[in-house]
Order: C-alpha cells, then sequence, then structure tokens
C-alpha cells in the first residue's frame, strides 16, 4: 500500500512537512484517516509518508540507561547485596572488574548468613570497600556506605 520506507532519514535535511508528519505518527496518528485528521493532504501524505515513517521510527528509539544511584539507595542496595544491583555512583562504568567486586562481596554476605562470626564481619566490609574503591565514589560515601552495613551484620550477630 505505502512505498518502501528508507531505512534511515537525516532530521535535518528531511522535509519540514515529513518532519510535521513524522511527529503526528509519533503521536499516534499512523492511518491515512489519522493523518488527513492531522491536517495533511493526501499529497503530502503520498509524497512525505516514507521520509516521515522513518524518521518517526529513527526519532522513536533511544538507548535507556540506568541513572546514577543516590546515596540513600547505594546504602540499601548494600544493606540488600543482591548480584545483579549493584550500587552505581555517578559517573562509574559499568565493567566486569565491578561485576567481579560486588559478586565476591554478595558471596561474602551470603557466607555470613550462614555463618555470622566476627572476621566473616569484618571480611564483608573489606569486600565492600574494594568494591568502592573500584567506582567513582569517594571515601565519604565509601564509608558512609560501609557504616550502614556494619550496622546490619552487627544487629544479625
Amino acid at each position: 500500500q505505502w512505498p518502501d520506507v528508507p531505512a534511515t532519514v537525516d532530521p535535518d535535511a528531511a522535509h519540514p512537512r515529513a518532519v510535521q508528519m513524522a511527529e503526528a505518527m509519533r503521536e499516534g496518528s499512523c492511518t491515512f484517516r489519522d493523518l488527513i485528521g492531522s491536517g495533511f493532504t493526501s499529497a503530502e501524505i503520498t509524497e512525505h509518508y516514507p521520509e516521515a515513517k522513518a524518521l518517526a521510527a529513527s526519532l522513536s528509539v533511544r538507548q535507556v540507561s540506568p541513572g546514577a544511584d543516590l546515596l540513600a539507595d547505594m546504602a540499601v542496595k548494600a544493606k540488600a547485596a543482591i548480584v545483579n544491583h549493584k550500587p552505581m555512583p555517578k559517573g562509574t562504568a559499568d565493567t566486569q572488574a565491578l561485576y567481579l567486586a560486588w559478586g565476591r562481596y554478595c558471596a561474602a554476605r551470603n557466607a555470613h548468613v550462614v555463618d555470622p562470626w566476627a572476621g566473616q564481619r569484618e571480611r564483608c566490609l573489606d569486600l565492600l570497600r574494594a568494591y568502592f574503591q573500584a567506582t567513582t565514589a569517594g571515601p565519604a560515601v565509601t564509608e558512609h556506605v560501609v557504616r550502614a552495613v556494619a550496622e546490619v551484620l552487627e544487629a544479625r550477630h
């Protein structure tokens, strides 16, 4: 029914009416009748539809990554010690080394649950410090989170 849609469209080089049509498409006007109702003529739809559809598709796709954690969020995540939910200070790159350091801390926390002795508690706190040293968190953030976790570990002892 519609002509072939180009794979990519440069928004800066697109016809102004095609850009307006793409915006209408992104807001839900996708059929011929909807576009007529949005104020486009049948000639404009015939001429600009392929370009507008490709533009709407390219503008609709975006990569969303989680933002940085707040200090309180980092403390909560460190207390929970869930492998796939590590605290991420602002500016920290998500690397394999970071996953390994967090995994070591989580394993130590699990061992502490099974056998809560003082040496295991210190090992947990040391591994948590090592994790935060691999991030962009400063010493004040690290010590705040470590103190919060130490309180939880002390309560279980």
